[in-house]
């Protein structure tokens, strides 16, 4: 990784570290791994990610410190991200650290369930079992989103109205665990459409 995008991301763990205590950001117990755990993990999911977005633009939902929203930003300047958050004190954090950074392809804005078909990321927001429910309100037919896990299984149920594009699991560095990535496609069936 070239030095600047480097030195962007550290200064984005600095801002990280001051605001931790004040808005819950992260962890209290990976703030010491947050390298493997939080970096690394958006960096690699990022790069994943990149390969499938259609159009130009894409959504982070629940972004809390930003992860991975900020990070692809920082990555990927050419496309517009659009970083999702409810949590007023968080919200803060990422106008500070957008505007401190200098990132310009990005917004902040309150989460509202907009069907779209940018391509939607949420690293942490939704749990795997209620994810499916979770997503319908944001997506059109054709929308693309990104499941996301730790270990080595993948914990989302089957759901037949997302169709999977690609999967791939890796291992984070200082054992720091393995994690998996797939990308989806939505295709609601007609009841499905009709009941809307």
């Amino acid at each position: 990784m070239e030095g600047p995008l480097w030195e962007k991301l550290e200064k984005h763990f600095e801002l990280l570290l001051k605001w931790n205590d004040h808005a819950g950001l992260i962890s209290p117990h990976t703030v010491r791994n947050a390298l493997a755990v939080h970096y690394y993990d958006s960096i690699h999911l990022s790069r994943f990610v990149n390969r499938y977005v259609v159009g130009s633009s894409l959504r982070d939902i629940g972004s809390g410190g930003g992860f991975p929203g900020i990070v692809y930003a920082i990555l990927f300047p050419e496309h517009r991200i659009r970083l999702y958050e409810r949590n007023k004190k968080k919200r803060s954090f990422l106008a500070k650290a957008v505007a401190e950074l200098g990132i310009e392809n990005c917004s902040i804005e309150v989460m509202d369930a907009v069907r779209e078909t940018d391509l939607l990321m949420s690293r942490a927001t939704f749990g795997a079992e209620k994810f499916f429910d979770s997503v319908d309100p944001f997506l059109l037919p054709g929308a693309r989103t990104v499941l996301s896990w730790g270990g080595g299984n993948k914990t989302y149920p089957h759901n037949p109205e997302f169709q999977s594009l690609a999967v791939e699991q890796y291992e984070l560095p200082f054992d720091a665990g393995r994690r998996g990535v797939e990308i989806v496609e939505y295709h609601p069936s007609v009841d499905a459409m009709r009941d809307r």
